[in-house]
């Protein structure tokens, strides 16, 4: 069967930002922003499901937009 994982705690949405070009202070620097999920127990838990284990993760969410 495998061994298995069982996660319980954080899932959270990191936001990034990146500029374009080196930062010019006082001033506006566009550049990208980039979303994904994160957290040390989502981590831990994606991370065994790669390596072949059957993994569960139980969290809390939100009732916003990420939560959702």
């Amino acid at each position: 069967m495998g061994p298995y994982v069982l996660g319980i705690g954080a899932a959270n949405i990191d936001l990034m930002g990146r500029s374009r070009e080196p930062i010019v202070w006082e001033d506006s620097n566009p550049g990208f922003i980039g979303m994904s999920v994160g957290g040390v127990t989502h981590n831990i838990c994606e991370n065994a499901a790669k390596m072949g284990a059957r993994v569960t993760l139980i969290t809390a969410t939100g009732d916003d937009l990420h939560g959702q």
